[in-house]
């Protein structure tokens, strides 16, 4: 994807830099959802499931919205 965003010639590089590619744009949302569950649990904080799934289901929009 980052490679036709590229070549299209209406991309502002100047103005926004590179794309980042969907790999990386899911390894984030990856980490701010279920890795951070995962690790805060590790060291002892007491998250619901009910509270796990309201987090991810946040980073889940927020990715969508703000790309």
């Amino acid at each position: 994807v980052r490679h036709h965003v590229l070549k299209r010639a209406q991309w502002p590089s100047e103005e926004l830099g590179s794309p980042i590619n969907q790999q990386q744009m899911g390894l984030t949302a990856l980490g701010f959802s279920s890795l951070l569950i995962n690790g805060m649990r590790s060291l002892g904080v007491a998250i619901s499931e009910d509270e796990a799934r309201s987090h991810q289901l946040l980073w889940r929009y927020g990715e969508l919205v703000n790309p």
